[in-house]
């Protein structure tokens, strides 16, 4: 069942992007504002099929830590779809290209490590290589970079999810990484045009879509592992204690 946190992150995603749509088309929006509610439209789109994989089984028991083969496969199609998907919805700025689609393969590694986030990244990658393009080789290669770093973090971090302010750090620097590559691997009259319309856009929604799982995702650890309250505490502390010293009286009439 999709808990209630779930549901309503859902259902007010879903309700942003419909007003987001309303808005856009009712009123004249600056063309300054105009490419950033179509992203978000974009990033809504992405974020709904997330949210709802993660309650799934096999999502659900890799975040409660059993990384199994069957549960990391199924991890793995899921977020190649996804990842699919996120290449093929778009935005064009000035006939520039703008998608989120290594938030998803570094979302692959950092929850799933290499055996789901480096095969997402070579499929997306391939799929992305074969779309064209100038920047078709950049682009792909970014994204194998993408699921290769969120797989080497999720090594690093005793196979966990980061925490949500490392998580927004490591996508905020990997799309100016990834920006880079552009300039470097493409010529300057056009890297510098195509960084400079998308680049603003496509950090403001990776990071907007790394803060908004990160925290799903930490409620729904929450939940599956429940803190006990205070009371609890003291109870069991008081029951640990009782078990204690019956131990050793017990101890002491023996002897």
């Amino acid at each position: 069942r999709c808990s209630l946190y779930g549901m309503g992150y859902l259902i007010i995603i879903c309700i942003i992007g419909l007003m987001t749509s309303y808005f856009n088309g009712k009123f004249n929006i600056s063309s300054f504002f105009e490419p950033y509610l179509e992203m978000f439209k974009v990033l809504c789109a992405v974020l709904i099929f997330i949210l709802l994989a993660t309650n799934i089984k096999s999502f659900k028991e890799i975040i409660n830590g059993e990384h199994t083969r069957r549960n990391k496969l199924v991890c793995m199609i899921i977020f190649m779809i996804i990842g699919l998907f996120a290449s093929y919805v778009y935005i064009n700025i000035n006939d520039t290209p703008a998608n989120i689609r290594c938030l998803v393969v570094m979302l692959s590694g950092l929850f799933g490590g290499p055996f789901v986030g480096i095969p997402v990244a070579i499929v997306a990658g391939a799929y992305r290589f074969s779309l064209g393009g100038i920047t078709a080789v950049p682009c792909a290669i970014s994204t194998v970079i993408s699921g290769i770093i969120g797989s080497l973090i999720f090594i690093w971090n005793d196979k966990k999810f980061p925490g949500t302010l490392e998580a927004i750090i490591l996508m905020f620097l990997f799309t100016g990484f990834e920006m880079l590559l552009v300039v470097l691997m493409t010529p300057p009259d056009i890297s510098f045009p195509f960084v400079q319309n998308i680049y603003p856009i496509m950090t403001v929604a990776s990071v907007t879509g790394m803060l908004i799982y990160s925290i799903v995702l930490k409620e729904a650890k929450t939940k599956m592992n429940p803190q006990p309250s205070p009371h609890e505490h003291r109870m069991n502390k008081f029951e640990e204690e009782l078990k204690k010293h019956s131990t050793i009286n017990e101890s002491l009439r023996n002897e």
